[in-house]
Order: C-alpha cells, then sequence, then structure tokens
C-alpha cells in the first residue's frame, strides 16, 4: 500500500498489496510557529516550503510505499503573503456598501464579501502549491495509480463578535481587522455549527472515475477507512468512526446508507466566546434535518437543510416532535461519546 496526502488533503498512490506503511512525512525542521514567513521573510514563503519539500520527497520515495500529509497553514491567520503576489488583486479589489451583517441574536458580525486581496493570494499561493504536487505525481508516473483528496478542516473566518449598539465606525473597524472572507450563502464561519463553520469542500480523484457532484454529507473521520478501502488495505471486520467513501468514489449505489446515518459535532470551547463570537454548541445532522443545540442559552434550532441551506428558519417551535426526535439523538450519541448529555466542558 502506498499512501500520499497533499495540500489541506490527501494523495493515496495505490498498490494493491497489504505492505505496512513505510514512510510517514511530516513537517520536521521547518519552523511552523512563525506561520506563513517563517523566521526569515526574505528566505521563503512557507506555503511554497512546504510545498518544495513535499515535492522532493515524493521524488525520493516514489518506489516504495508512502503517506505524505501536507497541512498548509493557508489559508489561515496570519493573513499574509508575498507582495507580488498582492498587488494583481489589489487593483481588482472592491468596496461594498454592505460589507457585513449583524446578527443580534448571537452577538455577532459575519462578512458577506470576498474582497480581500492578501486572501486571494494565499489561496493562489495553495493552488500553486497543487499544481505543482500534480505535476511531479506525472513526471515520476504516479497520476495512474494515485488518490488525491483535497479538504479543509473548518469554514473560512468570516465572523466576530460584535454586540447590538456598536457604533458604525467601530464595526467598520472590527470588520477590516478580524475577518477576511466570506461563507455566504452558508450562515457564520470558524468556530460556528451553523455551515458556514463546517461545510467545506471535498474534492477526490480516483485514476478512471470520471467527474460527478454528490450532495451526500459526509465528515473528517470518513477519511481514514476511505484511504485504507481505496488502497486495498480495508479490513472487513475494521471498526472506525467513519465510513468508508469508496462506493461513492466509484459511483455504486451505497449513498443512501451513508446519507441517512447521523452526524454530530460538539464544540465546548470558550475561545469563541470572545473571538469568532460562536456560543458552547452540539448538532447533529441526519439526512435532511439538522439540530443545534445552544449550551450557553439552553436553546435549540432545527433546519431543514434541502430547502434552507443558510439557516434562517428555525423550526424548532413549528415541528416539536422533530425536534425532540433529534434532541434525543443527539444526547444519547454524546452519551455514547463523552458519557454524559452535552454539557459545557470549560
Amino acid at each position: 500500500m502506498e499512501i500520499l496526502i497533499t495540500t489541506f488533503g490527501l494523495i493515496i498512490k495505490k498498490k494493491m498489496n497489504h505492505e505496512p506503511l513505510k514512510n510517514v512525512y511530516g513537517a520536521k525542521g521547518l519552523n511552523l510557529t512563525d506561520y506563513n514567513w517563517g523566521k526569515n521573510r526574505e528566505r521563503a514563503y512557507l506555503t511554497d516550503s512546504l510545498t518544495k519539500s513535499s515535492v522532493k520527497f515524493i521524488s525520493k520515495e516514489k518506489k516504495v510505499p508512502f503517506l505524505l500529509v501536507l497541512s498548509h497553514y493557508a489559508v489561515h491567520s496570519k493573513i499574509e503573503a508575498p507582495e507580488k503576489e498582492i498587488k494583481p488583486y489589489e487593483a481588482t479589489q472592491q468596496i461594498f456598501d454592505s460589507e457585513y451583517i449583524m446578527d443580534y441574536e448571537n452577538d455577532a458580525m459575519s462578512k458577506t464579501n470576498q474582497n480581500n486581496p492578501t486572501y486571494a493570494a494565499m489561496v493562489t499561493a495553495v493552488d500553486r502549491s497543487v499544481g505543482k504536487i500534480m505535476r511531479v505525481l506525472d513526471k515520476e508516473g504516479l497520476s495512474n495509480n494515485t488518490v488525491i483528496i483535497l479538504t479543509s478542516d473548518n469554514g473560512g473566518l468570516s465572523t466576530t463578535k460584535a454586540k447590538q449598539g456598536t457604533s458604525e465606525e467601530i464595526l467598520t473597524q472590527i470588520y477590516r481587522n478580524d475577518v477576511s472572507t466570506s461563507n455566504l450563502p452558508f450562515r457564520h464561519g470558524k468556530g460556528w455549527l451553523y455551515e458556514g463553520g463546517i461545510r467545506v469542500p471535498l474534492l477526490i480523484s480516483s485514476p478512471g472515475e470520471k467527474p460527478r457532484e454528490s450532495e451526500c454529507p459526509v465528515t473528517g473521520a470518513d477519511l481514514f477507512p476511505t484511504m485504507l478501502d481505496l488502497a486495498g488495505s480495508f479490513p472487513s471486520s475494521s471498526s472506525t468512526d467513519g465510513k468508508s467513501l469508496k462506493c461513492i468514489v466509484e459511483n455504486k449505489n451505497c449513498t443512501e446508507k451513508i446519507y441517512s446515518r447521523p452526524l454530530f459535532w460538539h464544540n465546548a470551547d470558550t475561545w469563541g466566546l470572545t473571538t469568532t463570537g460562536n456560543p458552547r454548541s452540539s448538532a447533529i445532522r441526519k439526512g435532511k434535518w439538522k439540530l443545534i443545540e445552544n449550551l450557553d442559552k439552553s436553546s435549540v434550532e432545527l433546519f431543514d437543510l434541502e430547502t434552507d441551506k443558510g439557516e434562517t428558519n428555525n423550526l424548532a417551535t413549528i415541528l416539536e416532535g422533530k425536534t425532540k426526535q433529534m434532541l434525543n439523538m443527539l444526547h444519547k450519541l454524546s452519551e455514547t461519546i463523552h458519557g454524559s448529555e452535552p454539557t459545557p466542558v470549560c
């Protein structure tokens, strides 16, 4: 089995045998604590440095099973990029009349557009990285037995704390300093359990498979069994938190089984209370239904994601039976995982 992982994602190099994983590549020796530039700004941009190391690794280890995990700090704060890559986006930058929307119920403010030139330059750097990784796979003859998985850990940083009554001048200053992107039409962003915080791109490229789209909700825990299954090394008796997505990748009839399972999120960290503005909360999704329990306000929200992807219409008081059913399911899942019902833990 040979596995390779890239960008905020994964690449799996397939070789149909069951040899143990021989090489796991991390970022040893790189100063990741200095974020995107590293210690010496004049030397290298971290995104490019990580990519360069990964390209070297692929060429060196191409004949043996390997796992490469390339998890870029971009796109992430600090929001910074090489000046030469920022300038083209500055020329097209727009200032919008409505740059943010207020969520007075949650004391939060969300960006409504994507017009940050430095953020755009960071995305460009990651895009360039993906291109370099794919070119070295072609060069080394690895493309025909390589699965590429590209994903992200959470939604973009689009929301910050802002209380009702704050002046327009201060709101504009907070908005321009603290948030850098927008997740519309999805609600809010990083830290929140609304779709803007947890719905992220997932692209899987597998040799011999034609491009297609799937609306089936999946989760990060599915990637481990998927990698093993695609590489031919997933024991049928294996027990994992996630489900293999191989049948979706190969367009086989399994989507309904995966679609109908419950998915669970829990965020009881307190950092969001003063930064991104999100409350401590838990959420569950089953099919088209999604319920969020606010652990700070002891309140619940129920959404039909098929008709309301922006989560603007709370159905909790209208569909009380469905709300109770989903809430009970959420608490049972939490008891299974945490040994108790969802409560703030810090």
